[in-house]
């Protein structure tokens, strides 16, 4: 049997009579950073620098918990199963077994790892692995753990599918509503689109994935770790009527991405699209919006189109530095751009802003076009700095 340095793991937490209800571990979701009313900006060698940080911290933590995990394995392992390789059909609800790695609470399986009874799956094969929905359909479960049968499968473990090669199409069901960190990193799936009454994903789920192409989100509330998606394939996220909360770095690092398309409720964190894309188009509307500092700095931005919205604000530095950005339509609700939001963007030449702009940061259009033209609604607050900052600029009804 082909043997995989991190087997595949797919389970489950399970809130049974006497249980806390509290299951799972917290996502920590740092609040974008509170920046000071003094005008600051920073080259791309000090982004990189405080970037580089963040990561550094993170990793930090991640090697934490797989030495953890090596530490706890022998003492949580059960003896009498430990070296089990017990035949099994190539039904689908067979293919894996689990030991517990972790207990979080009494019949609370948290970190879990799961092994091949059958053939793993063909890494060739475009078949999809269909996610069981109860654990009676994993029946070696059941069976060291009785008390667990008809339980629903609620989570995809820490490093469940991390690695894997075979993992090009799982369909995931309903009841799955938490991804442990790394559940999918370095594995070869090809899209995220998961309905569940709501999402938590904590840090680099999706990261590292080379196939991966498109992130779909649907109107369940989901929130995201940091880093979730970074360093992947994705060429589009999208999305209707979200209610999206990310961490830091959540999208860096996507040289592949051309299209980013959200609507609804959305909380982008620092530096979240830093890095990305080559010819990209930027569009959001709908409800509540904010974009974290340096959220889109650094990327290959086209066109940002911002719809009318409930609110909108956008932090410091949120589009500096992209060298390709060349108009940026701002709908009515947009209330806020922080400090040098279009920093250094030599190729921006038209701007268009709404009526319901009240507050803009020092530089907001600094060091941009000299071509650069910003349409202004009549008598409104963008009329009055522009012609305050000597902008370039033309009245509009």
């Amino acid at each position: 049997m082909k043997k995989y340095a991190l087997l595949t793991a797919a389970l489950c937490a399970l809130p049974l009579a006497g249980c806390s209800a509290s299951r799972f571990p917290e996502l920590e979701m740092s609040e974008p950073e509170q920046t000071s009313s003094a005008a600051e900006t920073r080259s791309a060698e000090e982004i990189d620098s405080i970037v580089d940080g963040l990561l550094g911290d993170m990793q930090n933590r991640r090697d934490s918990g797989r030495n953890d995990i090596a530490v706890q394995t022998p003492e949580l392992l059960p003896e009498s199963h430990a070296d089990e390789t017990a035949d099994a059909s190539a039904d689908s609800s067979e293919y894996l077994w689990m030991w517990s790695v972790g207990v979080r609470e009494e019949y609370s399986i948290g970190e879990c790892q799961h092994r091949f009874t059958a053939e793993p799956p063909d890494p060739d094969s475009d078949a999809p692995i269909y996610m069981p929905s109860y654990t009676r359909d994993l029946r070696k479960v059941t069976e060291l753990y009785p008390e667990l049968a008809d339980q629903p499968v609620r989570e995809i473990a820490r490093y469940g599918f991390c690695g894997a090669d075979y993992a090009h199409r799982i369909v995931l069901p309903e009841t799955i509503t938490f991804f442990g960190s790394e559940a999918f990193s370095q594995s070869s799936v090809r899209e995220f689109a998961h309905h569940a009454e709501e999402i938590t994903m904590e840090e680099n789920c999706y990261s590292d994935c080379e196939q991966l192409k498109t992130v779909t989100f649907f109107d369940n509330p989901v929130r995201l770790g940091q880093s979730c998606f970074d360093n992947s394939a994705i060429t589009e996220v999208t999305g209707e009527n979200c209610n999206l909360i990310t961490n830091n770095l959540c999208f860096m690092s996507l040289p592949d991405l051309e299209r980013v398309s959200l609507s609804g409720d959305i909380q982008l964190g620092d530096y979240n699209f830093l890095h990305c894309g080559h010819a990209c188009s930027v569009e959001l509307s709908g409800g509540g919006i904010t974009l974290g500092t340096y959220a889109f700095s650094d990327s290959g931005i086209e066109t940002l189109e911002i719809g009318e919205c409930q609110r909108c604000a956008i932090g410091e530095n949120g589009f500096s530095n992209c060298g390709n950005l060349k108009s940026v339509t701002l709908g009515e609700g947009v209330a806020e751009l922080g400090n040098y939001t279009f920093f250094s963007c030599p190729a921006l030449t038209k701007v268009s802003l709404p009526e319901s702009l009240t507050a803009i940061g020092a530089d907001a259009f600094g060091d941009c076009s000299a071509d650069l033209v910003i349409e202004v609604p009549k008598g409104s607050f963008s009329e009055a700095y522009c012609k305050e900052h000597d902008l370039n600029y033309q009245t509009v009804q």
